[in-house]
């Protein structure tokens, strides 16, 4: 018999299954884990037990989709949420203002940097919960997020949690991403867990961040054999930022009206028969390009065109192999540009005719990139 996990959830379920009877696997997994400014717990070699929670339920506080218990011979235990994406960690983040909050909560509940404080506010809530009662978010959290109060109600849930994690644990917090190996966690401040300044200054070195790229090089996973492998092999490509570099051109788009207006139409009539074909990601214009977001509202492709070619790259994170060696450029400013892989150049006919071979090709491409 196979079994194949497929999505985010399945290669979590996968790595945990690949290591579950191997403590040293597991020692090891904790290890690799980067957390901010080099931070690295004084307990690690006192761990004694290691077991897992896949993905529960937390009532408002979310569903992470691992929680892993570290307990020593003193039966003190250490509370690792980790969450988990199959892209880069700042591409799965929302932007955040100056005082590392969002501009809003609805409707980004699932991005990564809200998950971890998330769970970071059930940390905070599990340690002043009242006997029996509720584990709910303490005034000062909520009030500090200009959000309404969390809380979780069920008692076979909170049961779970005086169980697996006791009554006075240590927490941290975890992403897990395709980022690649050489990754320094946390360095945009854009895309931080969002918990405040004062907080992110006090409780940083809490945070912290592994790779699949790092699990992999460790031979805590193979690519080649065990569950992961057929997990990565449906959903995990390529690690951000592959094959990009320092020296990679930076493009700076020009205003669509000062397109070349053949290639400005050509791209538009593109755009339409490739919107006919895409069911979950959109088309979104700006002042000098097309991109095209994901559900999550990641931007995966960008399309735009100057007065000689146009361009169809892809973001150059989470790709098939396939493109490993196709031109890098670079879209944005500082530490907001992002590394795109170029598919495409130039001044063909990509009209989406179902005789045009090269843009029903185009078109495949993208859609298969953007919906995987």
């Amino acid at each position: 018999m196979t079994t194949t996990f497929y999505g985010n959830q399945g290669v979590v379920n996968s790595i945990i299954l690949d290591m579950e009877t191997d403590f040293e696997k597991q020692l090891k997994f904790l290890k690799t884990i980067k957390f901010t400014d080099d931070f690295k717990p004084e307990w690690l070699p006192d761990i004694v037990k290691i077991s897992f929670i896949i993905e529960p339920s937390l009532g408002q506080f979310g569903k992470p989709n691992l929680i892993i218990i570290a307990e020593e011979k003193s039966l003190q235990r250490h509370v690792i949420f980790v969450e988990s994406k199959i892209s880069a960690y700042d591409d799965a983040s929302e932007k955040l203002n100056i005082k590392l909050f969002p501009n809003k909560y609805k409707d980004i509940g699932d991005k990564l940097n809200i998950r971890l404080a998330l769970m970071y506010r059930l940390a905070k809530a599990y340690h002043h919960q009242k006997d029996g009662g509720f584990i709910e978010d303490v005034d000062e959290a909520y009030k500090l997020y200009h959000d309404l109060p969390k809380v979780l109600k069920k008692p076979v849930m909170i049961k779970l949690c005086i169980d697996k994690f006791g009554y006075n644990p240590d927490f941290l917090f975890v992403a897990l991403t395709n980022d690649p190996v050489d990754i320094q966690p946390f360095k945009n401040a854009n895309f931080l867990p969002p918990i405040g300044v004062s907080g992110w200054r006090a409780e940083k070195q809490f945070f912290g961040l592994i790779s699949f790229a790092m699990l992999e090089e460790q031979n805590l996973i193979n690519a080649r054999k065990g569950y992961y492998s057929t997990a990565k092999e449906n959903v995990l490509h390529l690690p951000a930022e592959t094959g990009s570099s320092n020296n990679d051109p930076t493009i700076r788009t020009i205003v669509l009206d000062q397109w070349h207006p053949d290639l400005k139409l050509n791209l538009e009539e593109f755009l339409v028969s490739l919107g006919d074909r895409l069911t979950t990601s959109k088309v979104i214009t700006f002042n000098g390009s097309y991109s095209i977001k994901a559900e999550d509202g990641r931007t995966l492709v960008k399309l735009f065109a100057d007065k000689q070619k146009m361009y169809i790259t892809l973001r150059n994170d989470n790709i098939p192999i396939a493109f490993k060696d196709k031109p890098r450029i670079k879209i944005g400013v500082g530490l907001n540009a992002k590394s795109f892989v170029l598919i495409y150049s130039g001044t063909d006919d990509l009209t989406g005719d179902h005789f045009n071979k090269l843009a029903m090709e185009l078109i495949e491409i993208i859609v298969d990139f953007v919906e995987q």
